[in-house]
């Protein structure tokens, strides 16, 4: 269970979060070739993602250096479609 809460939430998530839920389902690999998963996308409810922010910026504020190592999700949450993918939004 706690792995697949990390899954979710990583490392230093709460157990008490709620799993995401889908907002686009797509049934397509996310890469093709590779040991992949489908391509959807999820959304957490706006209580756990500000959670998430407060502990991502309380993460950022101990660190010495930050990197952002980000893949094509950061731009498809913005309405950019992933070039991986045959999906559009």
């Amino acid at each position: 269970m706690l792995k697949t809460l990390q899954m979710w939430h990583g490392t230093n998530g709460d157990s008490s979060w709620p799993k995401p839920e889908i907002a686009v389902k797509c049934d397509e690999d996310a890469r093709p070739g590779y040991a992949t998963k489908k391509a959807h996308e999820y959304l957490d409810t706006p209580e756990v993602l500000k959670a998430k922010v407060k502990l991502l910026a309380e993460m950022i504020n101990k660190s010495q250096h930050c990197l952002a190592y980000t893949g094509a999700g950061i731009s498809t949450a913005s309405g950019i479609n992933d070039y991986a993918t045959k999906v559009h939004h």
